[in-house]
């Protein structure tokens, strides 16, 4: 890692692809069916930035995994003594115990005292959740939203309503009901929040009353932010709604965290920007700290009484590699470093700045319809024209390929792809914000 990495700013040496790059990519090309969608071929990582087999190097705003930041020396010193000593042993092992109890300290009260079940990837979470509410409650409903996205096989599959799975899976599961997201900036039944009333929970509460009734609801389980939907974040009133229902008609209200925990939002898990405390929460990504790692906490009751069969349903992993030492030991190691260098708090500091100074340009840039997000998962909504707000995809796309030139990694999301969609890692300083922003602004109409 070099010394000094944050302060590291995106240079382009080549056109890119580089020649290196170039060779690596077509190599890519000829073994996948899927084309890789960027001019470069990865080879190093410190801090917030990437550099490729060219040399040049990249501000990356589209960070899903490595949450606090690349290369970090206690992360990578911590994995490499762990895997010198053992790699492979889950239950029994320390850092399969510490991990699990590190986590819980940094939950609320009433999930603290719960049960932890590893997994390896968030697709497995939502699977697992799902197998829990329906046990626990003996109920088989499972309601889920418009937009949503919780996984690529399985029933996170069914339950996710993203377009692009959509179009290849075709199969449903019978037992889901899929409701509209509170999107207000597009909202869906064409209102305007706040004089909306809320439109879209007493929509909900009407599919209760008449579509399918609370007693055959197992859980809700919601995003709180819908990344891939565009990044829409819930009003406050809409969440605290939601748990509202839950509790009084005992459904369980499955929070899906795994693109949204561990600081990225300005909190150490997104679901504490409200008053609420989930059943069941689906961690994933970012947990192990850039190593296949992700988990199911649930509240004590849920987990002490989901039985099959006579067996417990709920156990301590779900896969043989669940629960990996070195990816235990990588999450603890991550998890420490966010909370003694105060990265939600910088999240929240960094995702402001950022927020503030789009806003600022909207009001001249006649391409940037909305703003939205919290901490460092930020959308930015371009649209062709303000007053009925078409997408502009296709400057999305250019935007995303002219910043990439400047060495500034970012993507697109929504339905459409014209969102911009920014999240860096949680070591982002203000020398690093401000430049991200600057390439922006300039190929912005």
């Amino acid at each position: 890692m070099e010394k000094n990495e944050k302060s590291v700013l995106p240079k382009i040496k080549t056109s890119l692809p580089g020649p290196k790059s170039k060779l690596i990519l077509e190599k890519y090309n000829k073994l996948f069916n899927v084309k890789m969608d960027i001019n470069m071929a990865a080879n190093k990582s410190y801090g917030c930035i990437i550099e490729d087999v060219d040399g040049n190097k990249f501000l990356n705003f589209s960070e899903d995994l490595c949450v606090a930041g690349y290369s970090l020396p206690e992360i990578v010193n911590a994995s490499v003594d762990q895997t010198r000593k053992m790699i492979s042993r889950g239950p029994g092992a320390i850092p399969f115990l510490e991990c699990a109890e590190l986590l819980l300290s940094n939950l609320p009260r009433e999930l603290s005292q719960g049960r932890v079940n590893y997994c390896v990837s968030g697709t497995e979470t939502v699977d697992l959740a799902v197998s829990l509410a329906r046990t626990y409650t003996k109920r088989p409903i499972i309601l889920s939203y418009l937009g949503s996205h919780h996984g690529l096989i399985g029933t996170p599959n069914q339950i996710s309503s993203d377009p692009k799975i959509k179009k290849t899976w075709t199969a449903k599961i019978s037992d889901n009901i899929q409701i509209p997201y509170p999107t207000c900036y597009r909202c869906q039944f064409k209102h305007q929040y706040p004089d909306c009333d809320l439109f879209c929970l007493e929509y909900l509460k009407n599919i209760l009353e008449t579509v399918v009734f609370p007693d055959q609801v197992a859980g809700l389980i919601i995003e709180p932010i819908q990344l891939h939907n565009g990044l829409f974040f819930p009003p406050d009133d809409y969440m605290m709604g939601i748990t509202d229902i839950c509790k009084k008609n005992d459904i369980q209200l499955i929070v899906d965290e795994v693109y949204t925990g561990f600081g990225k939002t300005g909190k150490f898990l997104a679901f504490e920007h409200w008053n609420i405390v989930p059943d069941i929460i689906c961690l994933g990504k970012s947990m192990g700290g850039g190593f296949p790692l992700s988990a199911v906490v649930t509240k004590k009751e849920v987990t002490d009484n989901t039985r099959t069969g006579g067996q417990l349903l709920y156990t301590r992993v779900t896969g043989s590699f669940a629960g990996n030492s070195v990816a235990c030991v990588a999450s603890i190691e991550t998890m420490k470093y966010i909370i003694k260098h105060k990265l939600a708090e910088n999240a929240k500091k960094m995702g402001e700045y950022i927020m503030k100074s789009f806003k600022d340009i909207s009001k001249r840039k006649i391409s940037i319809g909305d703003v939205r997000g919290r901490g460092l998962l930020i959308g930015v909504d371009l649209v062709r024209n303000k007053d009925i707000k078409e997408p502009a995809s296709e400057d999305a796309s250019r935007i995303v390929q002219g910043a990439l030139n400047d060495g500034l990694i970012i993507g697109t999301a929504g339905r459409f792809k014209n969102v911009l969609s920014l999240h860096p890692p949680l070591v982002i300083n203000l020398e690093q914000a401000k430049k991200a922003f600057e390439i922006i602004e300039k190929l912005i109409n």
